[in-house]
């Protein structure tokens, strides 16, 4: 009889022993299968932040390699925020907008990291946003603060033409925030970055990076 008890109770204490080596495995594995997902969406979260800060690194050497081609760029000084030419002001409208339309197109959804600056020279869209750039700044805004926005327009589009990715980004930021205001456009940001209606000092940081003068 006290083997028959003995031996139940090394039976017991084997079939705990088991459950018990079964769960701290199981419990492991678990563990593990978490930590591998948190270190995959951490390493997914770092290249998206390593690609972020490498395209604003290259267009910080591509800028310090062109702003050195903008010479004596300075501003004049208006009283009127925007001002037509005669007859030009539906004109002028309907340019901001499509080429706020186009900019969009060639900036957005990654276009300012992969466009290639060659071949602009033979795309008949850039040529005529360039075109249109020249009207508005010569022969479609008259005397006003928006001129500014359009020589910032000229000049970052040069720097476009040299490979520089962010120039790019400026650019539709430019005709992204006159759409708004001029045409009442609605969109989810405003950029504040025009001379013609942005408030406070925001449109410097588009001085600063044509001319190289940031901190």
């Amino acid at each position: 009889m006290r083997n028959i008890i003995i031996i139940s109770l090394l039976g017991i204490l084997l079939l705990a022993g088991g459950s018990f080596y079964f769960v701290t495995q199981y419990l492991n594995s678990a563990e593990t299968e978490s930590t591998d997902q948190q270190n995959t969406i951490e390493a997914v979260e770092n290249d998206n932040q390593d690609n972020e800060n490498g395209g604003l690194n290259d267009s910080n050497s591509n800028q310090e390699e062109n702003n050195n081609e903008i010479e004596d760029f300075e501003y004049e000084e208006y009283d009127e925020a925007v001002a037509y030419q005669s007859d030009q002001e539906e004109r002028v409208n309907n340019i901001i907008l499509k080429q706020h339309n186009y900019l969009n197109d060639k900036a957005g959804w990654g276009g300012a990291e992969s466009f290639d600056h060659e071949e602009l020279q033979n795309d008949e869209d850039w040529q005529a946003l360039r075109d249109d750039i020249n009207y508005l700044k010569n022969d479609g805004f008259a005397e006003s603060k928006i001129l500014i926005d359009m020589k910032n327009a000229h000049s970052m589009a040069d720097l476009v033409e040299n490979g520089d990715s962010m120039a790019l980004r400026f650019l539709h930021r430019i005709f992204h925030d006159l759409d708004m205001d001029i045409n009442e456009t609605d969109a989810d940001r405003y950029w504040n970055v025009t001379h013609a209606f942005g408030s406070g000092n925001n449109h410097e940081i588009i001085y600063a990076y044509l001319t190289g003068d940031q901190e």
